[in-house]
């Protein structure tokens, strides 16, 4: 299949269950690289891509610089992440997309079953996510290639990178480590450009947007 497995579960009963899951199939157990990864100071080191399966631990803001990480030191390398079901929602996986993950499966019902064909679908290039999500990132792609309608509203360069990264679902947070500011500059640069999108909050941002968009084209 051209990538290795690696799991990275801080939980060692997690660890365990999922080494277990995929060295009871024929295929994908050869692919199984061993042990699981339990902290960033374990990282591999070699220069070579691998199918990266994260626990729900993950679920959090460090996923996003853990990913970024990982595909620097092995390039060509995929993000699968499992997710409690009960606290990821299309937004979420949305979220996650934007964060560089891959694919997403809940852990509920037959997510055993589910995890395997995931794996498969990822390693043939293919994205797993619910359709709706996937919808939802292709329109909101597109309002990232409107240049037009960012000039419109004057917005700055800093707005504009910030901009992008409000329509990818980063926190303050994460933008603050993306462009290597504080957040309490993000925050400034937020508070602007909502103001000059003429809306209050981050909600109704893409709302506020494709507004935007249709008085450019009238």
């Amino acid at each position: 299949m051209g990538l290795h497995l690696q799991v990275i579960a801080r939980n060692p009963i997690v660890a365990s269950v999922l080494t277990q899951i995929l060295s009871k199939d024929p295929e994908l157990g050869g692919l199984l690289a061993n042990p699981p990864i339990e902290h960033f100071d374990a990282l591999i080191k070699q220069n070579l891509p691998y199918l990266f399966i994260f626990d729900g631990w993950y679920l959090h803001e460090q996923l996003t610089e853990l990913t970024r990480l990982l595909r620097v030191r092995c390039p060509g390398s995929k993000f699968l992440a499992l997710a409690p079901g009960e606290i990821c929602d299309n937004a979420e996986m949305l979220r996650l997309l934007y964060a560089g993950i891959d694919g997403v499966v809940k852990v509920e019902g037959t997510w055993q079953e589910e995890l395997l064909e995931s794996i498969r679908g990822i390693m043939s290039g293919n994205l797993w996510f619910p359709r709706p999500v996937i919808a939802e990132y292709v329109r909101n792609t597109n309002l990232l290639l409107d240049k037009r309608v960012r000039r419109d509203l004057s917005l700055t360069a800093r707005e504009t990178e910030v901009l992008e990264l409000m329509i990818r679902r980063f926190s303050n947070k994460e933008i603050a480590g993306a462009l290597g500011i504080s957040e309490r500059t993000v925050k400034y640069h937020v508070s602007n450009v909502l103001s000059k999108l003429k809306t209050e909050n981050r909600r109704t941002l893409l709302t506020a947007l494709d507004a935007a968009q249709e008085s450019e084209k009238g």
